[in-house]
């Protein structure tokens, strides 16, 4: 995600929420509005016939749809449970969690570390 602190608000738009997960990528930024849009109007969860229903009718490729669900449930925006698609809140969660990490480094001024542990283990 690339974003500027200051352009977060709590009363951001959808339009502005997708532009910081996908600033560049407006197929992708398109494609994740309808599968939110459609999601969030299934309780029961959207299944995916219906996901194919939404891509044919938007003309968005299953590839790219594919692609931003990845994207969308890494972030725990999105989940899939016996094969049906869920909108969750562990994003909020995580990110609320991830803000309370950064503040606690800061305050602490906790800098320090083992470069060994900031490597891709092999």
């Amino acid at each position: 995600m690339d974003f500027h602190h200051q352009n977060v608000t709590t009363s951001m738009k959808l339009e502005d929420f997708l532009r910081i997960l996908y600033p560049k990528q407006d197929k992708y930024r398109i494609a994740a509005a309808h599968f939110l849009a459609a999601v969030s109007g299934k309780e029961e969860g959207l299944d995916g016939f219906e996901l194919n229903q939404v891509c044919e009718s938007k003309n968005i490729s299953r590839a790219t749809m594919q692609k931003v669900f990845i994207r969308l449930r890494k972030l725990g925006l999105i989940d899939r449970r016996s094969m049906k698609y869920y909108l969750n809140n562990e994003f909020a969660t995580a990110t609320r969690r991830l803000g309370d990490a950064w503040k606690k480094l800061v305050e602490e001024k906790k800098f320090g570390f083992d470069e060994g542990s900031l490597k891709v283990n092999v």
